[in-house]
């Protein structure tokens, strides 16, 4: 019982995980528990006195989950790997060859299901360890070799933490038939004002309440870059690869947000 700090133990008296927060419903102690896995808490005080501080390896890339409606529009087995939603400039990923949407299925010899797993393994490995990537690429499996970089906070703000949008923008739009989403090509003065780096795609303007694209996580502001691997140049790729025979099946669709790639499947329910 308890759960602001100190071992939590098995029932053989052996220590599993250093207690850390609770969920409760009452603000007291029923609830359930999180803790730190005890291996990784003894990694971290192993290094800290060593070195006093903590490195982390970094791969450079923003991962996401694959869903089964997502590994449906790749041809995989649901939960088989993690997905690349994007590679950050000169980043390991990028120098390694780690393309948008491949799809992680091994690092080292494990088998990674879940990006939670993919993200905790590679901050274990210390800086400048080169490790090995099993990929499903375009349906085929590619071997890449990495070189860990370091995690730190210029990372993190440089690639993950971009400003939301305070307003929605008011330019023409097209909208895209049965999907629940309107676009347009994407303006220099658009990009300044969300705050996109990139020089084309189409910005998503507007998002039909209970749609399928609102249905999928898509929001004003989103830049689209790419439908189902097509690149996306323009507001009129959009409607051209989003038909209504694809819509039923499930369409793959990698936007940009806030400087984060992700990949989200519109499908009509």
């Amino acid at each position: 019982p308890g759960n602001s700090g100190g071992p939590l133990v098995n029932l053989q008296g052996e220590v599993v995980g250093i207690n850390t927060a609770i969920a409760s419903r009452t603000g007291g102690y029923m609830g359930i528990g999180f803790a730190i896995p005890v291996n990784t808490a003894r990694n971290i005080a192993n290094t800290l006195v060593k070195d006093g501080h903590v490195e982390r390896g970094w791969l450079g890339a923003q991962i996401q989950d694959l869903t089964e409606d997502m590994a449906k529009t790749f041809g995989v087995a649901a939960d088989s790997g993690v997905v690349i939603g994007g590679v950050m400039p000169d980043s390991p990923a990028e120098k390694a060859g780690l393309q948008a949407e491949d799809i992680v299925v091994r690092l080292q010899d494990q088998p990674m299901t879940s990006a939670g797993q993919l993200r905790t393994a590679v901050a274990a490995f210390a800086p400048g360890t080169s490790v090995d990537l099993r990929v499903i690429r375009d349906g085929k499996a590619v071997s890449l070799r990495v070189t860990l970089g370091l995690l730190d906070e210029k990372m993190l703000t440089r690639f993950g933490r971009g400003a939301q949008p305070e307003t929605e923008p008011e330019p023409e739009e097209t909208t895209v038939a049965d999907s629940g989403l309107s676009v347009q090509d994407l303006t220099a003065e658009l990009a300044e004002q969300l705050q996109i780096r990139d020089d084309s795609g189409a910005v998503v303007v507007d998002v039909e309440r209970g749609g399928v694209a609102q249905r999928a996580g898509i929001r004003v502001g989103d830049l689209i870059v790419a439908i189902s691997g097509e690149p996306v140049a323009k507001a009129a790729d959009v409607p051209r690869l989003l038909t209504a025979d694809a819509l039923n099946q499930g369409v793959r669709i990698r936007l940009k947000r806030s400087g984060v790639t992700l990949v989200v499947v519109l499908k009509q329910s």
